[in-house]
């Protein structure tokens, strides 16, 4: 535990000798030679404060260098602090460069200065292209990207940041087309959609947004057209196809119609069609399309009724369609059909079958049969020709044979055999070519053939073997399989304790994977096949320690957040803009628990918050604590720990704490608390308030939305701050709907909103003055079919807000009469989801806003459709330069912060730089970069942007030291434009 704060803190009277050329002409010149002079001597040390330099000089030793030192301290008076205040804590060099390029920012302090465990880029997805392979990896400033490889550290490289940030846009489905790229992926707005790439920047474009949930995709390649099946909320799972362009991205056919599923899969194409299963709601069948909506049908119904024939494994042998289906019930059976009802046969009967490999001119594949468990069989089309070819382990017992491959002109499965071992086998596909290699390791996982050799990840099975599960190869003898090397020896994990089988690929002749060695965790690796040849390529994650400061927050001065030092887990810190002045405030969860905390709020002398995690470390359900009221006391004081806290608004008015919580006795109510006595809020009828939200303090009211339980439906409440003085304002729907109020915004005093009252257009809106009279329709859009109004801002007394339609989507403004509700401008944007959060300053809304043009890049309104345009295209392109929104625990966090001096801080790239912090005066030549803190191209990634008193705060990584909190003067943001070495473009 630590101590009140002793230290002195920073004066604004204070500065560093930097050159400011509006002021101090000759004191900048003056500078400026002093630190030319000190270059070179051992004994000065000229150290960085927020980029700039200060002269430090120890005492002189004699002689010439003495009286050189006396000279440069003479003429350096002035340069240094005026007072005996310190400007900025002193400051380490990260271990990336000796000088940070950081302009005026500083490092608070290095918070967490462990070493890092269980870490690591997870490289997955590998798919060649064009001499290069692609692949999915987690670089801890970029979340988890696309990046390419040659096989070289040099020539391993991002291919572009897809959600700008730590975010990640987590690539998956990655499939070659045409030499380019496809894939899945998410937007900087959380957005998924499809991507094409040729492997540069400029050159990876998402296709279309699709609104998706929850799926794992797969896209097939077929004669230039990529058919997938994916989930949207208005049609289900259905098939899409795409050209690789934005207009031939699209649902082919709704197979079940409205919201029902067709589930389709497993595309093959056949004699110039694709064939695939899907069901239209009675059963799954086989279906077969020629690319048209029209030209799509069942082609046959083998298991009529709701069942369904479920075929699966097509393939194509002798110019006919196989596949496994089932007509009656507990069996299933190789088929063979030439695209028609009538064309299509029954080969064979099985009780289970798998999927058909082609070798030496058959089929072969795995089933059981009622006189033989699952062994290896053989079929040449006919019913005749289908024979069981390898019974490994005789008789009706199963030899459950797996990881079947075809390896030259041989067969390789594991398998058991009579003596119930587990063993690797080789097999020329008869039952006397098939012989024993050795007993199989455990956990035998990832087979990918190579040439003539097949590689796996596989456990040692001999007992006492320090060998776990590692990289081994065979080249199908008992003597040629073997471990290729230890990656990471005498573990109890080994190399592969985490990997699946989309973490391997090949590149001209090299075996590429994700691979732990217990020093960089989880990275990329390469191997030829020899221990020599298998090396890692790159750490794509790097040795970062972190602490991560986040739910910034600001009391007398000073500024509260979490952070997580290396020992304690995520913790209390406060600040006051020094390093030693940075301390844990105390100690959240005691021990090295890390909780998830969110929504710090202050309320009297306490910090309340929400944390999943109790005081002693243990899993729990959210539950609302609150600090001490001063440092120095250990652990989080609970707040009626019987509640469930159900969700993340906290609000302090008048003298309580307001929030949502549940329990058995009164269920999910409004409940008030002073920190040590918490009652459910009721209203005058002593009835409690449940499901409450939208909680805004408006002209000294708290309004929020309930429901009392009488059959009213959700409506609009307020209340005075006592335990019964809660009341509805108004039942905006009369009777027992709904009227679902949304956007509760403060405009000077008046209550703006969303609402519906049920005569026809479900997005109205409405205004309060907290009485039923006083609470009125203002305007009506859109009809009740969809649509919404979104995004309330005030800004200057006036309410801005966006108008939807999901294919149109428009600016506008009210002040609060139907005559003075009107649209400010049309947005190049569909949807209100591609923009995001507002901020306003100096009279003139500021907004993110992405278009087809410009990418995602910050927007400024001054209420007027001339005055409502882009303000500056940081990176010209369709990508964008400004930094989208981020979320803690689910809660967005704003990266505009706007200063009352007139200046608007920001999170942008320029494509020169990454993603650092800029400042904008309002106009494009105003718009400048105030620090580049992660070097070149790479992104330090600033969030949580916080102003107390004159520093402003905020967590960044510059590449060496990890996601740590940093801090600027305003006095130097003021000043910025005459010293920052970046400006962006005029639109």
């Amino acid at each position: 535990m630590f101590r009140e704060s002793t230290d002195t803190w920073p004066s604004p009277k204070t500065r560093p000798c930097v050159s400011r050329q509006n002021s101090l002409p000759d004191m900048s010149v003056r500078c400026g030679f002093i630190q030319r002079l000190s270059e070179g001597f051992s004994n000065m040390n000229i150290q960085k404060q927020g980029g700039r330099s200060a002269s430090v000089c120890s005492t002189p030793a004699s002689g010439v260098r003495g009286l050189f030192l006396l000279t440069l301290l003479t003429l350096g008076a002035g340069c240094g602090p005026e007072a005996t205040e310190p400007w900025a804590p002193k400051q380490e060099p990260g271990p990336l460069r000796e000088a940070l390029d950081e302009g005026p920012a500083f490092l608070v302090k290095d918070i967490n200065t462990s070493t890092p465990a269980n870490v690591g880029s997870n490289p997955k997805h590998f798919v060649a292209l064009g001499g290069a392979l692609y692949f999915a990896a987690d670089s801890h400033t970029s979340g988890e990207e696309l990046w390419r490889t040659d096989g070289t550290s040099a020539g391993t490289a991002l291919v572009a940041d897809l959600c700008s940030g730590p975010c990640g846009s987590n690539p998956r489905g990655l499939t070659v087309m045409n030499e380019a790229l496809y894939f899945f992926a998410s937007n900087s707005h959380g957005a998924l959609g499809l991507w094409r790439s040729d492997g540069t920047v400029a050159g990876t474009q998402m296709l279309k947004v699709i609104n998706i949930n929850n799926f794992s995709p797969k896209l097939t390649p077929i004669n230039g057209t990529l058919y997938f099946s994916i989930y949207d909320p208005a049609s289900g799972n259905e098939l899409w196809t795409s050209d690789g362009t934005a207009v031939g991205t699209k649902m082919l056919v709704d197979i079940n119609p409205g919201t029902g599923d067709s589930y389709p899969s497993g595309f093959l194409a056949f004699n110039g069609t694709v064939y695939f299963r899907a069901t239209s709601g009675v059963g799954a069948e086989l279906w077969a399309t020629d690319g048209t909506a029209a030209g799509t049908a069942m082609r046959m119904d083998l298991y009529p009724g709701t069942n369904g024939s479920a075929p699966a494994e097509l393939t194509v042998y002798n110019d006919m369609l196989y596949f496994i289906a089932s007509d009656a019930p507990s069996q299933r059976s190789l088929f063979k059909s030439n695209g028609t009802a009538a064309g299509t046969v029954k080969v064979k009967e099985f009780r289970t079958v798998g999927a058909p490999l082609l070798f030496n001119g058959l089929m072969y594949f795995p089933a059981s049969d009622t006189a033989s468990g699952y062994e290896l069989w053989k079929s040449d089309g006919t019913t005749a020709g289908t024979l069981l070819a390898v019974d490994v382990f005789p008789g009706s017992a199963t030899s459950n044979i797996n990881n079947i491959n075809v390896v030259g002109d041989s067969l390789f499965f594991t398998a058991y055999d009579s003596t119930a071992t587990y063993a690797l086998w080789q097999s020329d596909g008869t039952q006397a070519g098939t012989q024993r290699l050795l007993t199989a390791p455990s956990n035998l996982n990832n087979v990918n053939v190579l040439g003539g050799s097949v590689y796996f990840s596989a456990r040692e099975a001999s007992t006492g073997s320090s060998v776990y599960t590692e990289l081994w190869v065979s080249d199908l003898t008992a003597a040629g399989t073997r471990v290729v090397k230890d990656i990471n020896p005498g573990t109890s994990l080994g190399a592969f304790s985490t990997l699946a089988t989309s973490y391997f690929g090949i590149l001209d002749g090299v075996l590429y994977f994700g691979a732990n060695d217990g020093v960089s965790n989880t990275e990329l690796w390469r191997s030829d096949g020899t221990a020599a040849g298998t090396t890692q390529v790159k750490d794509l994650f790097g040795p970062v320690s972190e602490s991560s400061p986040a739910n910034l927050v600001v009391s007398n001065g000073r500024v509260f957040f979490t952070a997580n030092e290396g020992s304690h887990g995520a913790e209390l810190w406060e600040s006051n803009g020094t390093a030693t002045g940075t301390r844990r405030y105390w100690d959240i969860c005691t021990g090295s628990c890390s909780p998830t905390l969110s929504s710090f709020t202050l309320h009297g002398s306490s910090i309340f918050y929400i944390t999943t995690t109790n005081s002693i470390g243990g899993s729990s359900p959210a539950r609302l604590m609150r600090s001490p009221t001063s440092s120095g006391t250990a652990g989080a004081i609970p707040v009626a720990s019987s509640l469930t806290v159900t969700s993340p608004r906290l609000v302090s008015y008048k003298n309580w704490l307001y929030f949502r919580a549940n329990d058995t006795s009164y269920g999910d109510t409004l409940r008030m608390t002073d920190g040590s006595y918490t009652t459910q809020t009721s209203d005058t009828a002593g009835r409690g308030l449940r499901t409450p939200d939208q909680m805004v303090v408006s002209n000294g009211t708290l309004f929020f939305t309930a429901d009392d339980g009488t059959s009213l439906g959700t409506e609009l409440y307020k209340t005075d701050g006592t335990y019964s003085g809660s009341t509805r304002v108004k039942d905006i729907w009369p009777g027992v709907n709904s009227s679902s109020p949304s956007n509760l915004t403060d405009v000077n005093g008046t209550l703006f909103f969303r609402a519906q009252d049920g005569t026809g257009a479900y997005n109205q809106l409405w205004k309060s003055d907290g009485t039923s009279t006083g609470t009125v329709k203002v305007a009506t859009f859109l009809p009740a079919t969809g649509g919404a109004l979104t995004n309330f801002r005030n800004m200057s007394g006036t309410l801005f807000f966006f108008v939807s339609d999901y294919t149109t989507t428009e600016l506008w403004k009210s002040d609060g009469t139907s005559a003075g509700t009107v649209k400010v401008k049309d947005l190049p944007v569909r949807s209100y989801s591609e923009s995001t959060y507002f901020a306003t300053m100096g009279g003139a809304l500021y907004f993110g806003l992405r278009d087809d043009a410009h990418g995602y890049e910050l927007w400024k309104s001054d209420g007027t459709a001339a005055g409502t345009d882009i303000l500056v295209d940081l990176r010209p392109g369709p990508n964008g330069g400004l930094a989208t929104q981020s979320y803690n625990n689910g809660a967005l966090v704003s990266n505009l912060l706007p200063l009352a001096e007139g200046r608007l801080l920001f999170s942008a790239s320029d494509g020169e730089t990454g993603m650092e912090l800029w400042m904008t005066d309002g106009s494009a030549a105003g718009t400048v970069r105030l620090t580049d803190l992660a070097p070149g191209d790479a992104s330090s990634t600033p969030t949580s942007l916080t102003r107390a008193g004159t520093l402003v705060y905020f967590a960044a990584n510059d590449g060496g030291r990890g996601r740590e909190l940093w801090a600027l003067r305003v006095a130097d943001i003021m000043d910025s434009s005459q010293t920052s070495g970046s400006k962006g473009p005029t639109p």
